[in-house]
């Protein structure tokens, strides 16, 4: 698709990956708070913040999945609750300003919660293998079934000879 800069157009300016950071300073700057000095480890330390709520929303809509089938999600569930208290932990040492402390914080809650979403994973393969094996099941027996009538049909022929001919032919 052709796209047309226009000078009052923003788009483009917030597609730039340091955009919140850009935009952060600013009011950083306006509310007289100093702005961050290592702007690398806090670009990192928001980029990690912000993936976390979209990893999560992935890993609840998972389990929310794997529930319907009747899996046990209330062990994941528990530790989803721990990982949250340390992600408001990352949010406290994030306004506080604490960079280096909260960005370790978030690195652990982080592999956290891809620990999670393997376990989450091995739960949803665990509910759906019945469905796998039935469906499997149904498509090897009708499988089975259409291939014995085709060898009855096509193969021993022997069931369905020639006839001689009918009484009304003899009549003639």
């Amino acid at each position: 698709m052709f796209r047309v800069w226009y000078p009052w157009r923003i788009e483009p300016f917030q597609e730039w990956s340091y955009y919140i950071d850009f935009a952060t300073n600013l009011i950083y700057l306006s509310a007289g708070v100093d702005v961050p000095q290592d702007l690398e480890v806090v670009h990192r330390y928001r980029f990690l913040l912000s993936s976390y709520l979209e990893k999560r929303t992935v890993l609840v809509s998972l389990l929310s999945f794997v529930e319907r089938f009747g899996a046990n999600t209330n062990v994941v569930e528990r530790q989803i609750a721990q990982v949250d208290q340390d992600y408001k932990k990352a949010q406290d040492l994030y306004r506080e300003q604490k960079w280096q402390e909260g960005l370790q914080v978030l690195k652990n809650v982080h592999a956290s919660l891809s620990s999670l979403d393997n376990r989450a994973l091995k739960l949803k393969q665990r509910a759906l293998f019945w469905i796998y094996l039935t469906e499997w099941l149904i498509v090897t027996a009708v499988l089975s079934l259409s291939g014995f009538a085709v060898w009855t049909l096509m193969v021993r022929r022997r069931l369905y000879g020639e006839v001689r001919s009918t009484r009304l032919r003899q009549a003639v």
